[in-house]
């Protein structure tokens, strides 16, 4: 065939970088219009394979030699040939020979999920269409004849009739094909003994081993077609989701990682329950430092959640953080998600409270700027007076949880924006006991106010009392809060100063400590006063000394008693502080009256 010659023809054709879309849409013509495309594809993989693992390349122009030449054509125990002058292949045609087995798997499951299971369900139409021609026929028969033949059938044909009129017995057979066509798929196409399944240990070697082959357009192409391989059998899936997802999070490559956020788009439609539990994963592109993978990310996620193929709640708030997003095209296609969601019925009421809690997460959440920004255009889609009064409700009692008072502005911030009618402020009067001790906080009072002054624009009477009311008792709770607030700083700041005297007392106390007191073999110089000779012999002037200063201060102790009395006043617990110095003074000097000083004057 002339499309399968140019496809192995050009396979060599390094500077060639037409190949693979060409080869691509050359595989599709042939699924779409040969009778048997599994035989050519067949004699194509066989060639592929040929090409990877042992022949030489199919062209006149030689391949050049690389340093990240891949696979040996040649046995290690054959000599070299000087008629080879390659021994490896070139990473480009192993990229290549991947990208089309990988495109091949794909068109193959195409082929059997849609044209055989189609033709299968066709011909079994045309089945029963036959059955019921040849019934009618058989129910014009004349009265008695028939009456005989059914009185002779009826207990053989009776739960077949009842199946033919309820439709049982088609939906089983179609039932019973669509699951012939999956055993195909998930044991004979990719995993087993067949010409696909040579590829997919090549694919994921390549992607296991990314220090080994560091060639940008061969692991492209590897992830590509492992991803490809993975549509076709939820068990081949299952074993290598891991390492998909891997890729996706740590390839350096941002093209490697759009490809892989594009092909998870897929198998999320294809398995959706294998892709359930990496959800957050797939989020988590949202995110990533490349704009074009962040791109590629809201495309795919909008696609997914407005088909109802990922969870929504828990992670929608991502999609939020998007519509703030430096780059126009993401800011714009997130907008574009959540006006659509508006229209799908209460999709955006139900998801809006988890937003607001998610984005005033002070852990996890966004500036305060920003996040006033992004709730003002979603909460704009929220016009329904029971959704607007459900809202309120649920967002007093999320006043209960708040740890901050940037969640306070917050949550009043995001119920001065809904629409408010009698029953919804009414509502949120009912539930003032969740809110009425954050209200001393400006921003927050500035929240109700302005909701206050929407309700004003009433026409009823009786509801203007209402709010008047209202609004009074809001003053109330906010003046009341700013006094404790001021009382409470005042507070604060007694304690603090009670703080910092004790605190500087405890310093000086520290300070007037004396030094340890010396051993008793230690001298201290200062003490001696008296002049001693060399040639005199030693005295013990302390022993003397003590008794005469004893004997003479019998004499005064009441001044003693007066100084140990002012010692008691001016040290806590009335305990005396005296230094060891002072009181070896007292013991070595005697203290003499008024009367015996002038004695000595």
């Amino acid at each position: 065939m002339q499309l399968e010659s140019m496809i192995l023809e050009g396979l060599a054709q390094l500077n060639d970088m037409t190949w693979v879309p060409f080869s691509e849409d050359a595989i599709s013509v042939i699924y779409q219009l040969a009778e048997q495309p599994d035989v050519i594809t067949g004699r194509l993989l066989k060639a592929l394979v040929q090409t990877l693992f042992g022949g030489p390349p199919t062209n006149d122009q030689p391949l050049q030699q690389d340093e990240d030449d891949v696979f040996p054509k040649q046995s290690s125990q054959a000599p070299p040939s000087s008629s080879q002058q390659n021994n490896k292949t070139h990473p480009r045609v192993v990229a290549r020979v991947l990208s089309i087995a990988g495109y091949i798997a794909l068109m193959h499951l195409y082929h059997l999920d849609v044209s055989i299971l189609s033709e299968l369900k066709r011909r079994h139409n045309i089945q029963e269409e036959e059955k019921e021609r040849k019934g009618k026929k058989n129910g014009k028969t004349p009265g008695g004849s028939r009456r005989k033949s059914g009185a002779r059938d009826s207990s053989i044909h009776k739960d077949s009739g009842l199946d033919d009129e309820m439709g049982v017995g088609g939906a089983a057979a179609e039932d019973a094909e669509a699951e012939y066509i999956r055993k195909i798929c998930e044991r004979e196409i990719v995993t087993g003994d067949n010409l696909l399944s040579v590829f997919a240990p090549v694919a994921v070697m390549i992607c296991k081993n990314p220090s080994a082959y560091k060639n940008t357009e061969l692991r492209s192409s590897a992830a590509l077609a492992l991803s490809r391989f993975m549509m076709v059998s939820s068990e081949f899936c299952d074993q290598h989701l891991q390492l998909v997802f891997t890729i996706l999070e740590k390839s350096e490559f941002a093209i490697v990682r759009s490809n892989m956020m594009i092909t998870l788009g897929d198998l999320c439609f294809r398995f959706p329950n294998l892709i359930e539990p990496w959800t957050p994963n797939l989020y988590a592109r949202l995110r990533d430092e490349s704009v074009e993978v962040r791109k590629t990310a809201v495309t795919i996620l909008t696609h997914l959640i407005l088909n109802d193929m990922l969870k929504v709640k828990g992670l929608i708030s991502e999609m939020a953080i998007c519509l703030e997003d430096k780059e126009d095209k993401i800011a714009s296609s997130a907008k574009s998600l959540f006006a659509e969601l508006a229209r799908k019925g209460n999709a955006l009421y139900n998801i809006a409270p988890d937003i607001i809690s998610r984005l005033s997460d002070p852990d996890t959440g966004v500036d305060e700027s920003v996040f006033r920004i992004i709730m003002k255009y979603i909460l704009q889609f929220i016009q329904k007076d029971k959704q607007a009064e459900s809202l309120v409700e649920k967002l007093c009692h999320r006043f209960r949880a708040t740890r901050t008072d940037r969640q306070w502005r917050d949550l009043s911030f995001c119920l001065s924006l809904l629409p408010y009618t009698e029953k919804t402020l009414k509502k949120l009067m009912e539930n003032i006991r969740c809110y009425h001790d954050k209200l001393s906080d400006d921003d927050v009072y500035s929240c109700f106010t302005t909701i206050i002054s929407k309700s004003k624009k009433f026409s009823k009477q009786e509801f203007k009392t209402l709010v008047e009311e209202f609004e009074s008792t809001i003053e109330g709770y906010h003046n009341k809060g700013v006094e404790e607030n001021a009382d409470f700083d005042k507070a604060a700041k007694v304690l603090s100063q009670a703080a910092t005297q004790e605190n500087t007392t405890k310093n000086r106390k520290k300070s007037t400590r004396t030094a340890r007191k010396p051993k008793p073999w230690e001298v201290d110089d200062s003490e001696e006063d008296v002049e001693t000779n060399d040639n005199e012999p030693p005295k013990h002037p302390s022993r003397k000394s003590t008794r005469n200063v004893t004997k003479k201060t019998t004499k005064d102790k009441s001044d003693d008693d007066f100084s140990d009395k002012e010692n008691r006043k001016a040290l806590p617990g009335g305990k005396r502080k005296t230094t060891e110095k002072k009181r070896k003074t007292v013991r070595l000097n005697p203290v003499f009256s008024s009367d015996e000083e002038d004695l000595f004057t």
